[in-house]
């Protein structure tokens, strides 16, 4: 078996403490506390992001907590469904072009700022499909299943959706210019979270409120561990190894985190919110944007940063 140094190329390093720089892997020996210490992720907290210039819920989103998109939803405040698109580069939300096509709950989403899709959405068009490539929306081929509150993962030419009104099992992957059915989940369901890619992916909770957790592995659906409460409407990012979801129906500051193996609740968001929509993002840094009822312009930014901790060989 190779020791540390021939991984590495060098010896453990000893430091006085900590170093001042932590990154997840690293490993040392501390003189003050006489123990071999890494550094691994440590608990995520939520801090308060820019808010957007339109109040929203139900609404799309895709991208990254650095550079992100929000478009269409539903607004209290005018009392109607919001057409408008809003781009996010890290520091400031900027107004973009409409999206073409009216629908209340949107929310199925995927992709990244400059390579969006939209997928379904609800009366009168509920299998039409929009593609964003950073300045403007194009109707493109439309899902082969009417749903609308259902979920997306993905990106543009490797996507996936799932469930959706009225608690459908039915699943399709995009390729970009098509839709091909696969195999369905196995409990169908509606107003539903999830996070991942075409190959793997997580379907989280839903409609009827369910703590139900389904793994996709590009093949198939696998019942993993449920969530610790019921929940539907919920935002979520990361991907089958490390999740977030967060929110709840009715509106709930609520957050569980994924491991791999099991659910955690740890620190809740400030505004509590439901049927709002997190960009991509990642499961050390991601973003909740929007949500209601009422319709909100809150933001708020996950992060995670590395801790150090010790550990004893077995």
């Amino acid at each position: 078996m190779a020791d540390y140094k021939a991984i590495k190329g060098h010896n453990i390093e000893t430091v006085a403490g900590d170093p001042s720089v932590l990154q997840v892997g690293d490993i040392w020996y501390s003189n003050t506390t006489r123990k071999i210490r890494g550094a691994k992720l440590g608990a995520g907290a939520w801090s308060s992001g820019t808010a957007m210039g339109t109040a929203r819920y139900f609404n799309a989103a895709a991208g990254t907590q650095t550079s992100g998109l929000v478009a269409a939803g539903y607004s209290n405040q005018t009392a109607a469904v919001t057409l408008n698109s809003e781009e996010w580069n890290g520091s400031a939300w900027a107004e973009g072009n409409n999206i073409n096509t009216s629908g209340v709950y949107l929310y199925n989403s995927f992709g990244t700022q400059t390579a969006a899709v939209v997928a379904g959405r609800s009366e009168p068009a509920p299998t039409v499909c929009e593609e964003y490539n950073g300045t403007s929306w194009t109707e493109v081929t439309g899902t082969d299943t009417g749903r609308y509150q259902s979920g997306g993962s993905g990106t543009l030419t490797a996507g996936l959706v799932w469930g959706g009104a009225p608690a459908l099992q039915l699943v399709e992957t995009y390729d970009g210019t098509n839709w091909t059915e696969v195999n369905d989940l196995n409990t169908g369901r509606q107003n539903v979270s999830g996070c991942g890619t075409q190959t793997a992916t997580l379907c989280i909770a839903g409609y009827p409120a369910k703590a139900l957790v389904e793994e996709y592995n590009g093949t198939s659906w696998t019942e993993i561990a449920d969530l610790n409460a019921n929940t539907y409407g919920a935002g979520s990012f990361g991907d089958t190894a490390n999740a977030v979801i967060c929110g709840n129906s009715p509106t709930s500051t609520k957050t569980e985190q994924w491991n791999g193996t099991s659910w955690t609740e740890v620190n809740d968001m400030s505004t509590p919110r439901a049927q709002s929509n997190s960009h991509g993002g990642t499961y050390a840094a991601g973003m909740v944007v929007g949500g209601g009822p009422p319709s909100i312009t809150t933001v708020e930014e996950w992060d995670i940063s590395a801790a150090a901790s010790s550990f004893t060989s077995s």
